[in-house]
C-alpha cells in the first residue's frame, strides 16, 4: 500500500475499492452490490463506516438504492451522454519530449472531425494511469488514444483495460503496447532505427560503439535489440562494459554515470561512438561530457533518437533517428475514429525511420 492510500480515511478507502470493482466490471449496471454486513466482514469494519462510503458512491451516481431491496450498480454514462463526441488521450507527459507534437497531430485530426478532446497524462506511474482510465471510464467517451506507462513491465491494469473492451469503447495505443493486452499499436520500428544508427557509425569507421537505453519500456528493449543485432551484422565486437541501462526514476543521472564509467576506460576499451536511447539522455550527457573535455563529435560521436526540439537546442546538433511525432498522433486519431464510426476494431501501423545526420557523429580519426 502506498503513503498516500495509508493516508486515506477507512470509508474512503472502502469507497475507492468499490468503485474499481465497478470500474473493472467485476459487478455490472443494475447488479446487486455486496450487502452492508457482508462488506463490513469483508472490510473488518464497522456497518455505518460501510453505510459512509456507499453514501458517497451513491452521490457520485456509481450506485442507487432500491427500498426494501438493496443497492445496485448505477450507469454511469446516460444515454444522452453516450452521443457526445469526446476523445480521450492519454499521455506519459503533456509538455516535454516528443509528447506535445503526438498530441497536437492528434488534436488537429479531432478537431477537423467535429470531436473534443480530454487529456490526461500519467508521468510514467501505473497508480496515476489507473487514475486515469478510472476517469474515462466514468465519462462519456467514445474512444482512447493511449500512451502506455513503463510498457516493458507486467501492467496492473489489465482489468481497466478489459473492462474498456467490454463497453465497447475503441482504444489504440502510440509509441508501444502493452504485451498482455495485445491492443493495436501505432508505434516506430525501434529496432530497425537502431540498425540505422549503428550503420551509420559504422561507415565512418568507428569500432568500439556504446549504447544507453532504457530498460522499463519497449522502445528501451527495441533499441537496444536492434543495437546489438546491428553489431553482430556489421562485425563490430559486442562489449558488455559498452552497454548500459537505465530505468525511468534513474534518467537524470545514470546516463551520464554510465558514459563516464565507459570513458575512464583504458584507451584500447573505451568508445568511440555512442547511441543513446533518445535525445534527452544525449542531451543529460553534455555536462559530463564538458567536465572530463571530450569533444564532440572529434573525441566522440554520439546518435540521439527521436529528433525532438532537443536534438539541436544546444551548441550540439545531434545525428538521430526521425520519430514521426505528429504524424503518429495524426494517424491514430483517424484509425480511431475509422474504427468508432464504422463499429470495427481499430488497426496497428508501424512507421519506417529514417536517420538525419547533424554535427554530432564524424569519421573515426583513430
Amino acid at each position: 500500500m502506498d503513503i498516500e492510500v495509508k493516508q486515506l480515511k477507512k470509508y474512503q478507502v472502502i469507497k475507492q475499492e468499490i468503485k474499481s470493482w465497478i470500474l473493472s466490471g467485476k459487478f455490472k449496471v443494475h447488479e446487486q452490490l455486496t450487502t452492508e454486513v457482508e462488506l463490513a466482514q469483508l472490510f473488518d469494519t464497522s456497518r455505518q463506516t460501510v453505510r459512509q462510503a456507499l453514501g458517497e458512491l451513491e452521490n457520485e451516481g456509481c450506485l442507487y438504492r432500491v427500498q426494501g431491496k438493496g443497492t445496485f450498480v448505477g450507469n454511469l454514462v446516460n444515454q444522452s451522454q453516450k452521443n457526445t463526441r469526446n476523445i480521450g488521450l492519454i499521455t506519459n507527459h503533456l509538455f516535454s519530449n516528443i509528447f506535445p507534437n503526438i498530441v497536437q497531430g492528434a488534436e488537429t485530426v479531432l478537431r477537423r472531425k467535429d470531436y473534443g478532446l480530454f487529456l490526461m497524462s500519467t508521468n510514467n506511474d501505473y497508480s496515476k494511469e489507473r487514475e486515469c482510465l478510472e476517469s474515462c471510464l466514468m465519462k462519456p467517451l467514445q474512444g482512447l488514444i493511449i500512451e502506455p506507462s513503463l510498457s516493458a513491465l507486467p501492467n496492473p491494469n489489465l482489468d481497466y483495460f478489459l473492462s474498456l473492451e467490454e463497453r465497447g469503447i475503441p482504444y489504440v495505443m502510440t509509441n508501444a503496447n502493452y504485451p498482455q493486452i495485445g491492443a493495436p499499436a501505432l508505434v516506430l520500428d525501434d529496432e530497425k532505427g537502431s540498425f540505422l544508427a549503428v550503420e551509420h557509425l559504422v561507415g565512418l569507421g568507428h569500432k568500439r560503439i556504446a549504447g544507453i537505453f532504457h530498460r522499463q519500456v519497449l522502445q528501451g528493449v527495441g533499441r537496444m535489440r536492434g543495437f546489438i543485432n546491428a553489431l553482430k551484422h556489421f562485425g563490430v565486437p559486442v562489449r558488455s562494459q559498452l552497454i548500459g541501462m537505465f530505468n525511468y526514476l534513474e534518467k537524470q543521472e545514470q546516463p551520464s554515470f554510465l558514459l563516464r564509467s565507459m570513458m575512464q576506460l583504458p584507451s584500447h576499451d573505451r568508445p568511440t561512438a555512442l547511441v543513446c536511447f533518445n535525445d534527452e539522455a544525449a542531451v543529460s550527457l553534455l555536462d559530463t561530457v564538458r567536465e572530463m573535455g571530450i569533444s564532440i563529435p572529434e573525441d566522440l560521436s554520439i546518435v540521439g533518437f527521436d529528433d525532438s526540439t532537443l536534438a539541436t537546442a544546444t551548441e550540439v546538433k545531434f545525428t538521430c533517428v526521425v520519430h514521426p511525432k505528429e504524424e503518429m498522433g495524426r494517424l491514430a486519431a483517424e484509425i480511431l475514429i475509422d474504427s468508432i464510426e464504422k463499429n470495427s476494431r481499430p488497426n496497428g501501423f508501424v512507421f519506417e525511420p529514417k536517420l538525419i545526420v547533424r554535427q554530432s557523429t564524424a569519421k573515426n580519426i583513430e
